[in-house]
């Protein structure tokens, strides 16, 4: 299959060669040759390129793209960008600081062939002194790209984001750190070398008002974006789209430009680029139709199948293709176009941070296409400098590979740090993360086990092979409680240090059960089940007992939790809910609260004297969450409902604020409530939509499962980091995740020597 994309990646560079250069033909035909080379018949091929194509997405990328173009055509009709090239010259007054600074700029607003546009900046800037045609090239070239590892103006960007499901500023967070190795690498090999009579004679402080004016428009992009981030955060409920919010900046950029440059007429046609639009949006529909088949094929597995029984890595395979696309296409929305589609879903079950691994993969295409012959600035720049083949690629081939090195090395120290830095801090507090959950593989189920830190995983629970769901971890980290299926559902109770499990309750049926822990040692479980007769009953078990008791007295009861020594739990009445509590000293049943609203309670969870549960309408179509508040105080009711259906895994943290998640647009955020506070902030959005999720505030961790792929493929366990970005990732080949429990437990110093000895012991 490795073969096979090569090929593929080898026809598609053939192809736009021949076609001189008119990479979306190329892509299309690439797109039609691909079904019959990855085993689809021609209507099948064709079904997917049209899919693709008439999607949102794709009309999104069009729009957007082109009101980019339109920005960079008006600016350069009114001649702002020959005033920031004026402004850059007066500011620095150096010949080497002019040849960096200006391009950067200028390649802030992207344009097809805009090295040319700067160009002649370039040699403003160098006019006068004795640097070399090579060196006044490799300058402008070079440093006209440096801001494309994150700068969302870039169509390379903006596609990537959208064929890896990124968000702009995650990615961003990352990879604008790139900008300045970029920076640092052409700085030392291309202008430092610069004869020091050519440096320059001095700085104009007049220039920098100017160089602030005419940056403006291109800054407000960025600035609109900080704003609307930082207005989820004071507007509840307001959740807007991150491409919208993008486009609003290049119209706020347009309107700048309009308000103080006053274009005439001319010019405002002049900026309709209307050959250049259209062929840009034929490249897109045109890698849109290409992505169609490349997603909708099994090449990404039959890769993932090659890597690992080859024992290739999949980080340096990923960085090969992409490299390659980028030396073919000589564009970035090429090289995006043509291998992101693949690299996604190798890079869904591998172990490193998703976004770092789309951003090595991403740095090493941009080094493809840095070198490649056919990028279009690159030719622009020879020809108008005058430069020879030759002395250009000796002075860029090595800059160009020396930053994709360094970037590289860059993106996975901050994974590394990242990594650590949890662990650290779980140490520091003297306690950790343990995990339990169901490892699935047909319709056989195991018992895992990890203990944060170190990500050391126990042995299987012994058992019968078979079901085995809802596990549920104590926080002294050895008690688990589950339920198991043989010929009928029970209840049990399991030990992981000693590697054993017993029946406490038998008669379960499998309807999803609540399973809750005491708070506080020794271990008390309470169980709420349906029976096969169809009640719903509450069991509970304590530490030393044979068996589960039942409690008549609770019968139909829902989502269990402890007040103190007290079980407390919802109770169905005529049109409301009632809440109840059992005193286990006084073996009584008394009422709290009476006349809650009819909303079906499903996750509650209490600290101190408030209650927080997601509820559902019974019969609401689609179903809405809501979050309920109660204080137990003054039985005072709070209703959070942010219009959205997905609402879960509500934690309280140790100073009393509420974390949950909440699905919306396809997206999961994480969202905060402070009680007396109306304000419900959003912390981030996260990486992947995590299922099963258990919060942990104090530890500033969500773990959950993942899709690999998408919905119904096989889940692997992640756990995210309060930014949203994966920290962790465990896969099984063959195998899917499912039931995860987590909760914070105690450690000592001889954590990580007992459960290696442990591990060893039940290996062998």
């Amino acid at each position: 299959m490795l073969l096979r994309v090569l090929l593929l990646l080898a026809f598609l560079g053939v192809t736009a060669r021949l076609l001189k250069g008119r990479i979306g033909l190329a892509f299309v035909i690439s797109a039609v040759a691909a079904g019959p080379l990855l085993g689809m018949d021609l209507v099948t091929t064709i079904t997917h390129m049209g899919a693709s194509v008439a999607s949102i997405s794709c009309l999104r990328l069009v729009i957007f793209v082109a009101s980019i173009m339109f920005l960079s055509g008006l600016m350069a009709a009114v001649g702002s960008l020959e005033q920031v090239g004026e402004a850059v010259r007066g500011f620095l007054g150096s010949a080497r600081g002019g040849m960096g600074l200006l391009p950067a700029l200028v390649g802030l607003l992207p344009m097809p062939g805009g090295a040319l546009f700067s160009a002649p900046l370039v040699d403003a800037a160098a006019s006068g002194t004795t640097i070399d045609k090579t060196r006044r090239a490799v300058s402008n070239f070079w440093f006209r790209h440096i801001g494309e590892f994150w700068w969302p103006l870039y169509p390379g960007v903006i596609a990537a984001l959208e064929l890896s499901n990124i968000q702009w500023s995650t990615w961003a967070i990352r990879m604008m750190l790139l900008s300045p190795v970029a920076a640092a690498i052409g700085w030392i090999f291309i202008l430092k070398p610069v004869a020091r009579q050519d440096v320059g004679t001095g700085r104009n402080s007049r220039a920098a008002l100017a160089l602030a004016k005419g940056m403006m428009p291109i800054l407000l992009v960025p600035l609109v974006v900080l704003v609307a981030n930082l207005a989820k955060l004071v507007i509840p409920g307001w959740r807007p789209d991150s491409w919208v919010v993008l486009l609003l900046g290049v119209g706020a950029a347009i309107i700048c430009v309009a308000t103080r440059w006053r274009p005439s007429l001319p010019q405002w046609r002049a900026a309709f680029q209307k050959d250049r639009m259209r062929s840009m949006a034929f490249l897109i529909i045109a890698l849109m139709a290409y992505k169609g088949v490349i997603s909708e094929s099994n090449m990404a597995a039959g890769m993932a199948e090659e890597l690992a029984s080859a024992a290739v890595p999949v980080l340096f395979i990923a960085s090969v293709i992409s490299f390659f696309g980028g030396l073919v296409t000589g564009i970035a929305v090429g090289f995006v176009g043509a291998t992101f589609p693949i690299i996604v879903a190798l890079f869904s079950n591998y172990h490193l941070d998703y976004t770092v691994s789309m951003g090595i993969a991403y740095v090493w295409g941009f080094i493809g296409m840095m070198v490649s012959p056919m990028h279009l600035c690159l030719l622009v720049t020879k020809v108008h400098f005058r430069a020879d083949w030759k002395p250009l690629y000796k002075l860029l081939i090595p800059v160009a590979l020396l930053t994709g090195i360094v970037s590289t090395a860059v993106l996975w120290g901050t994974e590394l740090v990242h990594h650590y830095a949890m662990n650290d801090a779980l140490i520091s507090r003297h306690h950790g993360v343990g995990i339990v959950g169901t490892l699935r593989r047909g319709k056989k189920d195991k018992l895992f086990a990890l203990r944060l830190p170190g990500s050391i995983e126990a042995p299987f629970l012994p058992g019968k092979d078979g079901a085995r769901r809802w596990p549920l971890l104590h926080e002294d980290g050895r008690t688990i409680a589950f339920l198991e299926k043989d010929d009928a559902w029970r209840l049990r109770i399991g030990d992981l240090e000693a590697a054993r499990a017993v029946t406490v309750a038998d008669s379960i049926s499998d309807a999803p059960a609540w399973l809750f822990w005491k708070p506080d040692a020794p271990p008390t479980l309470t169980a709420c089940c349906r029976t096969v007769h169809g009640s719903r009953e509450l069991f509970m078990w304590r530490e030393g007992d044979a068996v589960a008791t039942k409690l008549v007295q609770a019968r139909g009861a829902h989502c269990p939790f402890w007040i103190g020594d007290s079980l407390a739990f919802f109770l169905p009445a005529e049109a409301c809910w009632e809440l109840g509590t059992y005193s286990l000293r006084a073996d009584s049943l008394q009422m709290l609260c009476t006349g809650l609203p009819d909303l079906v309670p499903i996750d509650c969870v209490s600290h101190d004297s408030r209650l927080a549960y997601v509820a559902t309408a019974p019969h609401e179509q689609p179903p809405r969450g809501r979050l309920q508040v109660l204080s137990m105080s003054t039985w005072e009711l709070q209703e959070i409902d942010l219009g959205v259906s997905d609402l879960r895994a509500p934690a309280w943290s140790a100073n009393g604020d509420l974390f949950f998640l909440a699905g919306l647009n396809s997206a999961q955020y994480l969202m905060q409530f402070t009680p007396g506070n109306p304000a419900i902030p959003e912390l981030c959005s996260l990486q992947v939509t995590v299922r099963g999720a258990v919060l942990l505030p104090d530890e500033h961790l969500i773990i959950g499962i993942a899709p690999r792929k998408q919905a119904g493929s096989p889940y692997d366990l992640v756990m995210v980091g309060w930014d949203g970005v994966i920290i962790h990732r465990v896969s099984k080949r063959g195998k899917s995740f499912w039931g995860v429990s987590a909760t914070v437990t105690p450690i000592d110093p001889d954590q990580g020597r007992r459960t290696d000895a442990l591990a060893q012991r039940r290996a062998s």
